[in-house]
């Protein structure tokens, strides 16, 4: 997510944001008001893991959008034109800001727009008469993402579904204690869960995301399966810093290599 330089506002009270003291989420160059753009929630309030797909009313084809979300760990982003299909793995009250950019100026935004999701601690389970598949995909990326010593993995496919869609089925060995122990994720058995009702079209990739117990400083193994075949790297963890060997650039694909722990 790319930073700009700027001024934020921002009240904070027991980790909930209030929307009252609130100019910016991440700091952005603005242009000044133009559209006065509005975030379309179809609820405030989800479930652990329930996508939701949000949209705003600023649909001009010449529009540029920017997405952010704060906090950001155990969230999936994915926009497609003004709408962006949203997930969210942990329980909190999260921002959710659009800034808009023209064609011809991407560096400063002409408006931005924001608006709360709040998520509960029940976990979604996908109604009955969900369309599940099985997962074929030959390509998925990995993201990781850290909270002290505990690391989170944003899972995405290269093929894209109804919105809303979630990777299913994961297998995973979690580490245990010490300084080598070995982690492993298994998507040989995953499928993806496609809403039945749809999106109006709307494809995206589907996403999981993957927690993983907390990692004592050292080189861990690390192991990923797709289609039956076995990648490995390691993650180097230390007092600052998960660091990844991963030598691959097709099948299971990692980035960024390196993060800080929070």
């Amino acid at each position: 997510m790319k930073i700009f330089k700027s001024v934020v506002f921002i009240c904070l009270f027991s980790f909930v944001v209030i929307p009252a003291c609130i100019k910016n989420t991440v700091t952005v160059d603005y242009a000044g008001p133009n559209k006065n753009p509005v975030i379309l929630l179809p609820k405030d309030t989800v479930k652990r893991g329930e996508p939701i797909v949000v949209s705003t009313t600023v649909q001009d084809p010449n529009t540029i959008i920017k997405w952010a979300i704060r906090p950001s760990l155990g969230t999936a982003l994915i926009p497609n034109g003004n709408e962006v299909t949203i997930n969210i793995s942990l329980a909190g009250t999260y921002l959710l800001t659009a800034n808009f950019y023209s064609l011809t100026n991407t560096v400063t935004a002409y408006d931005s727009t924001h608006s709360t999701i709040h998520v509960s601690d029940s976990v979604y389970v996908p109604p009955s008469g969900s369309n599940i598949v099985p997962l074929t995909d030959k390509e998925i990326t990995l993201t990781p993402q850290a909270f002290s010593s505990i690391l989170v993995i944003l899972a995405t496919t290269t093929s894209k579904f109804n919105c809303g869609s979630i990777i299913t089925s994961l297998g995973i060995t979690q580490p245990a204690a010490g300084p080598t122990s070995t982690i492993m994720i298994y998507f040989d058995s995953a499928t993806v869960t496609i809403d039945r009702a749809g999106c109006g079209g709307v494809k995206d990739p589907a996403t999981s995301n993957i927690f993983l117990s907390p990692l004592d400083n050292g080189t861990h193994p690390f192991y990923v399966i797709l289609n039956q075949v076995t990648y490995q790297g390691s993650v180097l963890v230390t007092d600052s810093n998960f660091t990844f060997t991963w030598p691959y650039t097709s099948g299971i694909i990692l980035s960024p290599k390196q993060i800080k722990k929070n």
